[in-house]
């Protein structure tokens, strides 16, 4: 029997925060993890079923090799498959507890689209500190389904809340999806930690601290762009 000492995420994060830290964690052996678990990942995060070949660079060739057309190679947590959005999109990112969610209230128009983690995660019935795989998983089908079905949208405008706290990651939600103005809301790290401190949807065991911490390291990579 082989030792199990890699804490594996159930849900692959892609570099999304909040799944990084809120996501369900599993002891598995290294062998394991990254061997068969990160192929499978590989597959699932481009919607890809099993029998899908996939070539020397690591991407499908098409559907069984019969070739269809690749699927797009967006980074970070922007979703394969995205075209680019018939609406205008306001990207609101910053750390946790800058505010994002209260830009977007003030800001946002009656019928706009708004995309956000948390917003996400109540309308399905789930609390703040929900972070049971199957749940998540819901969460983040459910946010990525309506990115993509911004392609056909009309009549509004979208905004999409992300932490996003490098110029990199905010250049590719720009390719992605087009017209996209980025609204960075630049709250200082003790404020935002202050906010969350006084926020009672966070009082779920371990939730503050993981976002504190998740505080940390958005100014970390910001300080590192």
């Amino acid at each position: 029997m082989v030792q199990a000492t890699v804490a594996n995420h159930k849900i692959p994060h892609k570099g999304d925060e909040q799944l990084f830290w809120y996501g369900e964690l599993e002891s598995v052996c290294k062998p394991c993890h990254d061997g068969h678990i990160q192929s499978s990942e590989r597959r699932q995060e481009r919607g890809l079923p099993e029998r899908v070949v996939i070539g020397l660079d690591g991407w499908p060739l098409g559907w069984d090799g019969i070739g269809q057309d690749r699927p797009q190679r967006w980074g970070f947590s922007i979703p394969h498959y995205v075209k680019p959005s018939a609406v205008p999109v306001h990207l609101v990112c910053g750390p946790p507890g800058a505010g994002k969610t209260t830009y977007v209230r003030q800001n946002s128009k009656p019928g706009d689209i708004i995309i956000d983690f948390d917003l996400i995660r109540e309308s399905l019935g789930m609390t703040r500190e929900n972070s049971k795989y199957r749940d998540i998983r819901r969460v983040l089908r459910r946010r990525d389904t309506i990115i993509r079905g911004l392609h056909e949208a009309s009549g509004c405008e979208a905004w999409i809340v992300m932490l996003a706290p490098t110029r990199a990651e905010r250049r590719e939600w720009k390719r992605a999806l087009g017209g996209v103005t980025v609204h960075k809301i630049n709250t200082e790290a003790d404020e935002c930690k202050r906010r969350i401190a006084l926020d009672k949807t966070r009082e779920g065991i371990g939730v503050r601290e993981s976002l504190y911490k998740a505080v940390d390291r958005y100014f970390l990579k910001q300080a590192m762009d």
